[in-house]
């Protein structure tokens, strides 16, 4: 078995034996009313994650479930209170703050797009389409509650059952799709054939990376005896390789790479932290000097298709330059307002983030990246096992450098911040005894190197 890293074992005090010492302690513990919470908090975490990556993914509009997916946002709803209801209710109020104030913000977005088309085109449509997926920001309460109560294991297990099924009804979506029609899909679902890449199911990259990183991590750790994480892993690179994605595979490999030569999440985190301010600092050149950052392969037809884009978003982006133009209920709204047949402010990268925010919405935007890519000093005294810190550091650094060119964070990609934030805000609880992340005779834990 490969050895814990050393940045690993300094953060833990005795990595995954410390993690099995707050299992054993914690379940030798008679059931008590806190008991019950957790197993609350558990299952409707799991039940949360479940329908916000079916949402999320929009896959259930590739069987026709197009109802059910609208029934869903309502229960998002109900996810939302009872996110705030545990986390006051288990002191994790910084988890609770940080997503209200998070969504505070995108709810101004969907407003400030209301007065920026009714300008435009003397009427606007509101509805909450951009609201219910963001909704997920009130899970971090939740996650929080779970790993301050030393119940972080749980959690592997609630990423492994969400993406195992996930994961199977994309893989057999992407079969099935290459054998049928294109009128059995919707187009919020899958990726038509314009640059001859073929057809394909739109991927959840946010979800993906968690389930790769903490079976990658996992099989790392216990090579030979892991079946499900062997699945898992198995699942993910397959599902990789049918999204066609060639940027989020070039991350995710990109990833990989430098956490293996570097050894470290520390270094690996700081190498993709200059790799993305280089690349904030090009956006910004390339907009305020006429410049367009797509255009530096030629021949690429997906890269010709965002030159074009960019092109028609430029005066908009001058135009509204400090607050953008906020979220759209509909792609269609989007469209009429760059006058484009299609258009995708997720395609654009950074440049789309100023699209919809501004510069403020651009620096809120890199905060949560930031925030991502420092995830190995932000979470190192968080009660996680090395393979859960691992999974969620390097699933937070490849998210925020997938952000360079498809801003995930601030849609789909939020599966991956919620883990993030409510990992950094979780509060351990005085309930909890204190031993009980403590072995006999293993050091305390020291925060990690810096």
């Amino acid at each position: 078995m490969d050895p814990v890293p050393k940045d690993m074992s300094a953060a833990y005090g005795g990595g995954r034996a410390r993690a099995a010492a707050i299992e054993v302690s914690l379940r030798s513990k008679p059931s008590s009313f806190g008991d019950v919470a957790d197993r609350f908090t558990q299952i409707t975490l799991t039940i949360s994650f479940l329908l916000i990556v079916l949402y999320d993914s929009h896959i259930l509009s590739l069987y026709n479930m197009d109802s059910l997916e609208i029934g869903i946002n309502r229960v998002l709803y109900v996810i939302a209170f009872t996110g705030i209801f545990i986390g006051i209710f288990r002191t994790q109020i910084s988890a609770v703050v940080l997503s209200s104030i998070l969504m505070a913000y995108f709810i101004f977005l969907i407003y400030h797009f209301m007065s920026v088309s009714k300008g435009e085109f003397g009427s606007s449509e509101f509805g909450f389409a951009p609201f219910y997926a963001r909704l997920q920001l009130f899970c971090a309460p939740m996650i929080a509650s779970l790993i301050a109560r030393g119940m972080g294991y749980k959690i592997k297990s609630i990423i492994y059952l969400v993406s195992s099924i996930y994961l199977t009804m994309y893989v057999l979506s992407s079969v099935f799709y290459s054998s049928s029609v294109d009128e059995t899909f919707r187009a919020a679902a899958y990726v038509a054939d314009y640059d001859g890449r073929g057809g394909r199911v739109v991927l959840n990259n946010a979800l993906t990376s968690l389930a790769f990183f903490i079976s990658f991590w996992d099989i790392k750790q216990k090579p030979r005896s892991n079946i499900m994480s062997w699945f898992i892993f198995t699942m993910c690179c397959l599902s990789v390789y049918l999204s066609f994605s060639r940027y989020y595979q070039l991350c995710l490999i990109a990833t990989c790479i430098v956490y293996l030569i570097s050894r470290s999440l520390r270094i690996t985190g700081s190498i993709l932290i200059f790799l993305f301010l280089f690349t904030s600092v090009y956006v910004i050149l390339q907009v305020t000097s006429y410049g367009n950052p797509f255009t530096f392969i030629a021949d690429d037809r997906s890269l010709a298709a965002r030159a074009e884009s960019f092109e028609a978003v430029r005066p908009i982006l001058h135009e509204h330059f400090l607050w953008g133009v906020g979220l759209a209920n509909t792609p269609l709204a989007d469209t009429l307002l760059v006058k484009l047949s299609t258009f995708f402010w997720t395609d654009l990268g950074f440049a789309g983030v100023l699209y919809v925010g501004g510069i403020i919405g651009l620096i809120i935007f890199q905060c949560m990246s930031l925030t991502c890519l420092l995830s190995p000093r932000l979470l190192q005294r968080a009660q996680l096992s090395p393979e859960l810190y691992g999974g969620i550091c390097l699933a937070g650094m490849c998210t925020a450098i997938y952000g360079i060119i498809a801003p995930t964070l601030w849609y789909n990609g939020l599966e991956v911040f919620i883990f993030v934030l409510g990992a950094m805000c979780a509060r351990r609880q005085s309930s909890t005894p204190e031993n009980a992340f403590e072995m006999p005779g293993a050091p305390a834990p020291t925060g990690g190197e810096d």
